[in-house]
């Protein structure tokens, strides 16, 4: 696949902006803004629109990064003898954001490309430094740190893993006691009008999930005392929904096979205390590769429908990744629904493997 980074064209505003709603999405709350967020920017004085670049794939947009203008900023009584006033009270620097890229093209090196083509241009533009907020787990992979290094904290005083900051020239951040200002814009998306304009999109359903800022949800490994907590839902799901006979003695079985050997790895996704569905493999070695081996991911039927099987296994995907598989491979009930689930996640037929099965009279 080839893929074309370019400067933002007005033609381009619309993919642009769907893009971004594809990307965000029930990411961060229910639903989201920061299609939004792009159109409101564009307008803005902070703006820097020779920064900011689109990806192109396929003929459509399929990802982009915007940057704005942001300043590093000292409190009175910061000044120290030895730095020019002018330095200690504001020192411009960049942020960027949104950076996405469509869930379609996700994982291809898309964002990373982005972010080294405007990082070389920002450089090149005499930039000192980039801050931002962003995902704790990508950023750092790109040479961000969080951004108690320099002794830089947010507007209110605050520092965490998702605030950072990337130097483009040595020092170029180097200014403990400074305090982060990004751009009024970000601060100030009336939810109404973000509503409004999200009409013009193809409307997705809101949902809540783990992950989200207010969510309870949260996944964890499942321990042998979890084993007799998920029998309900797979007894429900195989004997009420898919006219099964299992026993509980018999799902106990099943579940305790998987969850005894040596290699297994089973997670849970729960809610309060209520276990909203589980998953269950174990991770097998071939000549060339680990993979992990699905045996079973069920969602309580009362919370289907809702989006949680989807990032209940993306979440998976990324915890065996970790673990050292290069693939999750697994059998599927052959109907619609299930090719359905499992193409949207990028799951194909095995070009290689049949499963064969054979009855002993």
């Amino acid at each position: 696949m080839d893929i074309l980074i370019r400067k933002e064209n007005e033609s381009d505003y619309y993919e642009s902006e769907l893009v971004t709603k594809r990307a965000f999405w029930n990411k961060y709350k229910p639903g989201c803004n920061e299609h939004y967020l792009v159109h409101r920017l564009r307008k803005d004085g902070a703006y820097l629109p020779e920064l900011g670049r689109v990806a192109e794939a396929d003929g459509k947009v399929v990802g982009l990064i915007m940057y704005s203008k942001a300043a590093l900023k000292f409190p009175p009584a910061a000044d120290a003898a030895g730095m020019p006033a002018q330095k200690r009270e504001e020192i411009p620097v960049l942020c960027f954001g949104p950076l996405c890229v469509d869930p379609d093209y996700q994982g291809k090196g898309i964002g990373g490309a982005l972010l080294a083509e405007t990082k070389k241009l920002a450089a090149e533009a005499g930039y000192p430094g980039i801050v931002i907020f962003g995902e704790p787990d990508y950023y750092p992979r790109h040479g961000f740190l969080t951004c108690d290094t320099w002794g830089i904290a947010t507007a209110d005083g605050k520092n965490f893993d998702a605030f950072m900051g990337c130097e483009l020239v040595p020092g170029g951040l180097n200014y403990p006691g400074a305090k982060f200002y990004e751009a009024e814009v970000f601060e100030h998306l009336p939810e109404a009008e973000a509503e409004e304009y999200d009409k013009q999109f193809p409307q997705m359903p809101k949902l809540r999930l783990p992950g989200q800022w207010e969510s309870n949800m949260q996944y964890r490994v499942m321990t042998e005392e979890d084993i007799r907590r998920v029998i309900p839902l797979y007894m429900e799901q195989y004997n009420e929904y898919d006219g099964g006979t299992w026993t509980e003695a018999a799902v106990y079985k099943r579940i305790h096979q998987v969850w005894s050997r040596e290699d297994a790895f089973c997670m849970l996704l729960e809610e309060e205390g209520e276990i909203l569905g589980f998953a269950m493999g174990n991770m097998e070695q071939y000549d060339d590769c680990a993979a992990y081996d699905l045996i079973e991911i069920v969602i309580a039927h009362a919370h289907q429908r809702k989006g949680l099987g989807t990032v209940f296994l993306r979440e998976l995907e990324k915890r065996v990744k970790k673990m050292g598989a290069a693939m999750v491979q697994l059998s599927a009930v052959n109907d619609g629904m299930h090719e359905v689930f499992y193409g949207k996640l990028q799951y194909k037929d095995a070009d290689s493997l049949k499963i064969k099965t054979k009855w002993l009279r």
